[in-house]
């Protein structure tokens, strides 16, 4: 397949008070190229419908360099392939008039049985991504020690070991088989979740003040701020539910950064965000969310009646 080429002109309502592109802005246009890509392939929402499919993606890596402002006109480009029997990566880069890089992102993508819900394996549909996509973003997500700076884009690519997909911040996903449900993969998956949820509660945890963080947890120093966590829960509301039926992916992002106590927040702002997708969810779903800070690194686990709906790992600089 080639390459897909649109240019956008940044309005009014994807910027903040800073006059910027909002992070969740870019998430929402990697979503329409990559339905406009694969429209223009025969692959787009309209062939899914005519065989029960839908595509969702499991997968953001996501990179943000600058921000456009309001009415910067700016280059967004795609291209997709096989990424495993299940899996399309998809990569979507955004450049400025001068051709340089203002954001990047490698997005993983299934095809689901729109009755089942269930993963359905590339082959099945005679889909054949030839191709391979490899992934723009080849450095590591960095560790919260390693966070003070962010890593060189330029860095070594890292492959990921057998059985896993992308790497995840909050735990490794679990790629279904061929005759494994996606329930049991998840299962697999919450097994290695770097945290659990159990035992959180709404006040902060040692180490960080009632309100106001003291110097040691103001984030100068990665390795000697502790962990901190705060929970909350809000409804999902009419608002966030996109015509698959389900929550849409960039509500997740908003939904995090909405409730991220002013007191966990690093100086900066988003430049790497990372996203694992485990399960839908519906209009009217509590969702609980537990946010932890540690270092430059902001963590946070989306749950709702004990399952773990969405990961999402944020580096702030």
């Amino acid at each position: 397949m080639d390459d897909l080429l649109q240019q956008h002109r940044i309005a009014s309502y994807e910027c903040g008070a800073d006059a910027l592109m909002r992070p969740e802005c870019f998430m929402h246009f990697c979503q329409e190229m990559a339905e406009h890509h694969a429209e223009l392939n025969g692959l787009g929402y309209d062939w899914g419908m005519s065989h029960h499919l839908i595509w969702v993606e499991t997968q953001g890596d996501i990179e943000i360099i600058r921000r456009p402002r309001w009415k910067e006109v700016v280059t967004l480009r795609t291209n997709t392939g096989k990424a495993s029997p299940l899996q399309a990566r998809r990569f979507v880069e955004m450049t400025d008039a001068d051709g340089k890089v203002l954001a990047r992102a490698d997005l993983m993508w299934v095809l689901i049985d729109v009755d089942t819900r269930r993963p359905m394996p590339l082959k099945r549909v005679q889909l054949d991504l030839a191709q391979e996509c490899p992934p723009l973003i080849t450095t590591p997500f960095p560790t919260p020690e390693e966070g003070e700076t962010m890593i060189a884009a330029e860095g070594v690519p890292v492959e990921p070991s057998e059985g896993e997909t992308m790497g995840a911040a909050g735990g490794v996903p679990v790629e279904p088989s061929e005759g494994m449900s996606t329930d049991a993969a998840e299962g697999a998956s919450e097994g290695v979740a770097a945290e659990t949820s159990e035992g959180a509660s709404t006040e902060p945890t040692e180490g960080a003040s009632k309100g106001k963080p003291d110097e040691k947890s103001a984030g100068k120093s990665a390795g000697a701020s502790a962990p901190q966590t705060e929970v909350c829960t809000l409804v999902a509301s009419r608002r966030d539910v996109d015509f698959n039926g389900h929550i849409n992916n960039g509500s997740y992002f908003i939904w995090v950064t909405d409730t991220l106590p002013d007191s966990l927040i690093p100086d900066g702002e988003p430049r790497r965000i990372r996203i694992n997708f485990r399960r839908e969810s519906r209009r009217g779903d509590l969702i609980r969310l537990e946010h932890t800070r540690r270092g430059r690194q902001t963590q946070h686990l989306l749950s709702c009646n004990g399952e773990t709906r969405c990961e999402v790992c944020i580096l702030w600089q």
